[in-house]
């Protein structure tokens, strides 16, 4: 079961990987307040490398409605390995993740950010939205992970 931080992006992101089938072994939730890493400040450090011809891509707070789970296929059972992970995405107007953009930031295990990296992929998510418009919003997602004994 996942849990989410109160922050907005975060929390619609955490909420939106809570659907994934973890199984009775494991359990995940997000941990931006422990990740000791400004989710805000890693995304706006991503977006600072984007070329200024390129397409905007907007952070928490600058949209009117965040990223939101729209639809989810669990991935394959995660490995039995506490740690954790913080991964960074753009989610695009059409509500697919832009490979481009994704990065594990951190991870303590290869296998859980090959695991993160899976669950992400295995969501369409309804993008962010600004004065009507689907627009592309990044999201940092910190995850814990603990294996059940």
């Amino acid at each position: 079961m996942y849990r989410s931080v109160p922050a907005r992006a975060v929390a619609a992101t955490a909420a939106l990987l809570s659907l994934a089938a973890c199984g009775p072994r494991l359990t995940a939730r997000s941990a931006s307040a422990r990740s000791g890493i400004n989710t805000t400040q890693a995304c706006a450090a991503f977006r600072d490398t984007i070329p200024s011809d390129g397409a905007q891509i907007y952070l928490d707070g600058e949209v009117d409605r965040a990223v939101a789970l729209y639809r989810q296929k669990p991935p394959a059972p995660p490995p039995r390995v506490d740690g954790n992970v913080l991964v960074r995405f753009v989610v695009a107007p059409d509500g697919r993740v832009d490979w481009e953009s994704f990065a594990v930031l951190r991870s303590t295990d290869p296998a859980l950010a090959r695991y993160a990296e899976q669950l992400v992929g295995a969501t369409i998510y309804e993008p962010a939205m600004l004065r009507g418009q689907p627009v592309r919003q990044c999201i940092v997602v910190p995850m814990v992970f603990t294996a059940d004994r």
